[in-house]
C-alpha cells in the first residue's frame, strides 16, 4: 500500500489540496515536530480549559474565549460548574456530573453557544454544520432545553431526530447522564416498536420514521417548540420527507424552530430549500490524518481487510484502536467467529500423525492448515511438529498468497468467546519469525520490523524474540442489543509486561461513520463499499446490494481516525478509483427507494397532490406511479387517489403496506392471532442460530420447527414453542435460537395488539383441530402479499407472476419440495435471484382475493397466466365452491 498524502483538520471537508507526505527521513522529522506541536497546543488548551472549571460553591478564574464568544463562554462555564442543584430534580449534583461536565466543556462546540443561541432566537430556521466529534449532537439539543424552558408560553418539548435506531438510544443515554436524570424521565428516545419517555421528557431523540408518524396524529407537531433534524447530509427517506413537511409547518407556526445538522460541508443545498436561512459552522476536534490507498485493486475485500488488521496490531509502535467498516451484519462478527473445519478427533487424528512423520514431507500448506486447526482446538505443539510446520529455510514468493489465504483463516483464532486474543504468538508469530514478508495491501509498510531470523521456533516464543499484545475485536450494527454496543467504549485490552500494545478492534457497518463517535480510533481500515437499498420499479424489486461509498463517506471514516490525535486511514481500494469511480455524495435514499410507505404516510398527512410536494429531490415519475398502484392494488387508494378507510388505518401501523394490509384481513379469516405472531416474526433479526462449529445441529434444530406448507408457518412454530416453554433463554440456547430476537417478536405483537385494540379489530384463531386452521392462515397471507408470487415453470425454474423475473428458493427454505406456486416474502440480488420466507399458496386464493391485480387482460403470455385462466373460468362456473 502506498502512503499518497497527509489530512490536516479540514482538508478534506474543506476540499484544500493536500501536501504529499515526506519520504525522505528528514521530511519525516519535519512531519513528526509539526505533529508535536498540534500535540502540545491541545494539552496547554486542555489544561486551561480545566482550569476554567473548579468544585463547587469555589472561585474560578475568567480565561479567553473562543470563535464563538470570547469571556462570556469561560463565565457561562463558571457558573455552570458551580451549579450545585439539578433543576430538573431540585436536588443536588452527583459528584459523576461534575466528571462528565469538565469533558462537556471542551468539546468544539461550547466556544460557540453564544452565537448559536444568538442566531437560535433572530430565526426560525437554520442549517448547522459541525464535524462529527464536535458535540453537537448531545450538546446542541440541551441548550434548546433551556431556551424553551425560559421561553414564555406553553412549555414544549424538543425532538432530536435520529436516521438509526442504535444512535437514538445511546445519545440519550449519554445526555441523560450528562444533565444527571435517569433516562425514559426528562431525557428519552422513540424508536420503532420501543418508547422509553414520560410526560415529563423535555428531551426525545427518536428515529426520523418516528417524528413523522407523530405528525399523523398532530399534523403541526404541537408538542414541540424545537425540531432538530440531526445527520441531515445521510439523507434518509424520512428525513427527506420531515423536511418538506417542516417547511411547510413554520410557515404556520411562528414559534417553531427548526435546526438541520449535518457533518458535512454540503450545506448550500440544505440552505436554499429552507429559504436561504443562516448558516453556523462548527469545527471539530481533528487531528492529521495519513491516507493510504492501495496500488493495485484488491480482488477480495475482506481477506485484505483481515491482512490489514493483522499487520496494524503486529507492526504499528504506536497505541491507538482500530475502526474497521464492513459491510452489514453478517460479516461484523466475522473477526470473533471460530473457524472449526473439522472435529476434534479429525485434528488430533493429524496431530499424531505429525508426531510419527507419517507426513512430514506432506506441502507445507497442509502443515500449516493442521497447525492451524490444533490451534483453533487450543492443542499445544511440540517444537519437532512446529520444525515440521515452519522449516528452516525462508519461504519462496509464491507461496505467499498461500500464507495471505491461511492467515485469512488464522486470525479467527484472535477473539475467543471473551473477544480477547491470547493465541496469536502461536502461529502467526513463527511466520514472521521465519522472515515472511505478508502480501497485499500493506507490503512494505513497517514489515521489517517482523522479519527476524531465529531459531527454529515452538509454540511458546521467548518475549525477548516477538511478542504480540491482546486484541479485543467488537462488533457494532444497528440491530445489536444495547448493552452489547456499548462494548465499543470499553478500554482496549492492558500493555504485557513486556510492553506489547493491547488493542481494541471495532469491527461496524456504516453506522460508525457519523452516528456514534468512538475515541481512541487511531487506525482505520475502509474497504470502500457499503449495503445500500435499491428498488427497481419496473419489476417491483427492492434489496440491500453492496455498493461503492461515495467521496463523502470515505472522507467522514478517514475522520474518524483523527479524533484524538493524528491517525491512518488505510484505504483498501486506489486513489484514481477514488477521484474518478466514486460519486460525490450518496444518492438520496428517496431515489432509490420503493415509496409505498412513504405516499400512504403523506396521504395520511393530508398532501394529495404529492407530484407538487416540496422534495429537496423529487422522485422519479414512474416509482411513484408504483407505490400509487401498489397502494391502489392494496386498497388503501381508490381510483380517485385519495385514501380508503382501511388505507386510514393502514397508516396507523408502524408496518410496511403489505404487512399491515395482512393484519387488518387476517380478521375475516379467524387467524388475527397467529397473523399477529407471524408479523411481529418478520419484523425482527432472523431468529434462526446457525453457528459455524454447529451447523448440522442448527440445521437439524430448525427441522424440527419446520411446518410442511413453508416458512410463514414455521416462524409460527418457533413463537408458539418460545411461548410455551415460557421463554426460556435455556430453551433457546438448546434450540439454536435468538432469544432478544424471540423477546423483540413479543414486544412488537403486543404493540400492535394494542393498534388492534384502538381501530376495535377482533383478536381471534380458527380451533387448532380444524383442518382450516393453516388454510386460513395461509389465505390471510395473500391477502397483503398476492404481488409477490412466483409459479414454477415446467423448465424447473421459478418466474414471478406477472414480472417474469427468473428465482430460486433461497437455500434458508424449509419447504423440502418444489410446490407448483408460492408467495415470497422478500426478493434476494446476490449472484443468484433467490426469494426468501416463501409458502405454499393455492392460485385460486390469488383471483378470489386480487381480481383487480390479477385482469388477466393486463397479464404477459406465461403458463401461469394459461392455469389462471382456467381457473378464472371454472370460478365462473362455480365449480369451485371453497377457497
Amino acid at each position: 500500500m502506498s502512503k499518497r498524502h497527509r489530512l490536516d483538520p479540514g482538508d478534506e471537508l474543506s476540499g484544500r489540496k493536500t501536501r504529499p507526505a515526506s519520504s525522505s527521513s528528514e521530511g519525516r522529522d519535519r512531519d513528526r515536530d509539526r505533529d508535536e506541536r498540534p500535540r502540545d497546543r491541545d494539552r496547554d488548551r486542555e489544561r486551561d480549559r480545566e482550569r476554567d472549571i473548579k468544585p463547587p460553591m469555589m472561585p474560578s478564574g475568567v480565561g479567553g474565549g473562543g470563535g464563538g464568544g470570547g469571556g462570556g463562554v469561560s463565565l457561562l462555564k463558571q457558573q455552570m460548574s458551580q451549579q450545585q442543584v439539578n433543576p430538573f430534580t431540585n436536588l443536588p449534583h452527583t459528584p459523576r456530573f461534575y466528571d462528565i461536565l469538565k469533558k462537556r466543556l471542551q468539546l468544539p462546540v461550547w466556544e460557540y453557544k453564544e452565537t448559536f443561541n444568538d442566531i437560535l432566537a433572530r430565526n426560525q430556521s437554520f442549517v448547522l454544520v459541525g464535524e462529527t466529534g464536535s458535540g453537537k449532537t448531545t450538546q446542541i439539543p440541551q441548550w434548546c432545553v433551556d431556551m424553551v424552558r425560559s421561553t414564555p408560553g406553553p412549555k414544549r418539548a424538543v425532538a432530536c431526530t435520529q436516521p438509526r435506531r442504535v444512535a437514538a438510544m445511546s445519545v440519550a443515554q449519554r445526555v441523560a447522564d450528562e444533565m444527571d436524570i435517569m433516562l425514559g424521565q426528562e431525557v428519552g428516545y422513540s424508536i420503532r416498536f420501543e418508547d422509553c419517555s414520560s410526560a415529563k421528557t423535555v428531551l426525545k431523540y427518536m428515529t426520523d420514521g418516528m417524528l413523522l408518524r407523530e405528525a399523523m396524529n398532530d399534523p403541526l407537531l404541537e408538542r414541540y417548540g424545537v425540531i432538530i433534524l440531526d445527520e441531515a447530509h445521510e439523507r434518509t427517506l424520512a428525513t427527506d420527507i420531515l423536511m418538506g413537511v417542516l417547511k411547510e409547518v413554520v410557515r404556520q407556526r411562528a414559534d417553531l424552530k427548526v435546526i438541520v445538522m449535518s457533518a458535512t460541508l454540503d450545506a448550500g443545498k440544505f440552505q436554499v430549500y429552507f429559504d436561504s436561512c443562516p448558516l453556523l459552522t462548527i469545527p471539530g476536534r481533528t487531528h492529521p490524518v495519513e491516507i493510504f490507498y492501495t496500488p493495485e485493486p484488491e480482488r477480495d475485500y475482506l481477506e485484505a481487510a483481515i491482512r490489514t488488521v493483522i499487520q496494524i496490531h503486529m507492526c504499528e509502535e504506536e497505541e491507538g484502536d482500530c475502526l474497521l467498516f464492513l459491510t452489514g451484519q453478517e460479516l461484523a462478527p466475522f473477526l470473533g467467529r471460530l473457524q472449526r473445519e473439522k472435529t476434534d478427533e479429525r485434528c488430533l487424528d493429524m496431530r499424531r500423525e505429525i508426531g510419527t512423520g507419517k507426513r512430514a514431507h506432506r506441502s507445507w500448506k497442509w502443515n500449516i492448515r493442521t497447525t492451524r486447526w490444533a490451534v483453533l482446538r487450543g492443542l499445544p505443539l511440540s517444537s519437532g511438529e512446529a520444525e515440521r510446520v515452519c522449516p528452516g529455510e525462508h519461504l519462496c514468493a509464491r507461496d505467499t498468497a498461500l500464507v495471505g489465504s491461511e492467515l485469512n483463516a488464522a486470525v479467527t483464532t484472535i477473539a475467543g468467546p471473551e473477544g480477547q486474543a491470547n493465541t496469536l504468538n502461536t502461529l502467526i508469530s513463527g511466520l514472521y519469525a521465519r522472515g515472511l514478508h505478508l502480501p497485499g495491501s500493506l507490503r512494505g509498510i513497517g514489515l521489517h520490523k517482523c522479519s527476524l531470523t531465529c531459531s527454529p521456533w515452538s509454540h511458546v516464543l521467548p518475549e525477548h524474540i516477538f511478542n504480540v499484545g491482546d486484541i479485543k475485536i467488537i462488533p457494532l450494527y444497528s440491530t445489536l442489543p444495547p448493552q452489547q454496543q456499548q462494548r465499543i467504549f470499553e478500554p482496549p485490552p492492558p500493555r504485557k509486561p513486556s510492553g506489547a500494545i493491547g488493542r481494541k478492534v471495532v469491527v461496524s457497518t456504516n453506522i460508525a461513520e457519523t452516528s456514534l463517535t468512538i475515541d481512541g480510533v487511531v487506525f482505520v481500515i475502509d474497504p470502500g463499499f457499503a449495503k445500500q437499498k435499491v428498488y427497481n420499479p419496473r419489476i417491483r424489486v427492492e434489496s440491500l446490494l453492496v455498493t461503492a461509498i461515495s467521496k463523502a463517506s470515505a472522507q467522514q471514516r478517514a475522520g474518524r481516525a483523527g479524533r484524538t490525535r493524528p491517525g491512518k486511514c488505510f484505504r483498501l481500494y486506489t486513489e484514481k478509483a477514488y477521484k474518478t469511480e466514486m460519486q460525490d455524495n450518496t444518492y438520496p435514499e428517496i431515489l432509490r427507494s420503493n415509496l409505498g410507505s412513504v405516499v400512504l404516510q403523506l396521504k395520511k398527512l393530508g398532501i394529495d397532490d404529492l407530484v407538487h410536494f416540496d422534495f429537496m429531490d423529487p422522485p422519479a415519475p414512474e416509482t411513484l406511479m408504483r407505490a400509487l398502484e401498489l397502494l391502489n392494488y392494496l386498497a388503501a387508494l381508490n381510483d380517485d387517489g385519495d385514501l380508503t378507510e382501511l388505507g386510514s388505518m393502514m397508516a396507523e401501523f408502524p408496518l410496511d403496506p403489505q404487512l399491515a394490509k395482512m393484519v387488518i384481513a387476517s380478521c375475516e379469516f379467524n387467524c388475527s392471532n397467529e397473523i399477529l405472531s407471524i408479523t411481529a416474526m418478520l419484523s425482527v433479526p432472523q431468529c434462526f442460530v446457525r453457528p459455524t462449529e454447529a451447523r448440522k445441529a442448527a440445521d437439524e434444530s430448525k427441522m424440527r420447527f419446520a411446518h410442511i406448507d413453508g416458512d410463514h408457518l414455521t416462524l409460527l412454530n418457533v413463537y408458539h414453542a418460545f411461548k410455551q416453554n415460557h421463554e426460556s433463554t435455556q430453551w433457546c440456547y438448546d434450540n439454536f435460537v435468538n432469544y432478544r430476537s424471540l423477546m423483540s417478536a413479543d414486544n412488537v405483537r403486543q404493540q400492535l395488539s394494542r393498534i388492534m385494540d384502538r381501530f376495535n379489530l377482533p383478536r381471534r384463531s380458527t380451533e387448532f383441530t380444524s383442518r382450516d386452521y393453516y388454510i386460513n392462515i395461509r389465505r390471510a397471507l395473500v391477502t397483503g402479499f398476492f404481488m409477490q408470487i412466483a409459479h414454477l415453470e415446467r423448465t424447473g425454474h421459478y418466474l414471478t407472476v406477472k414480472d417474469n423475473q427468473v428465482v430460486q428458493l433461497h437455500p434458508s427454505t424449509v419447504l423440502d419440495h418444489k410446490p407448483e406456486w408460492v408467495l415470497y416474502n422478500e426478493f434476494v440480488l446476490t449472484t443468484k435471484n433467490y426469494i426468501r420466507t416463501c409458502t405454499d399458496i393455492k392460485p385460486e386464493w390469488l383471483v378470489k382475493v386480487a381480481p383487480q391485480y390479477y385482469e388477466m387482460g393486463n397479464f404477459p403470455q406465461c403458463e401461469a397466466k394459461r392455469q389462471l385462466e382456467r381457473i378464472v373460468a371454472k370460478l365462473s362456473t362455480k365449480e369451485y365452491t371453497q377457497y
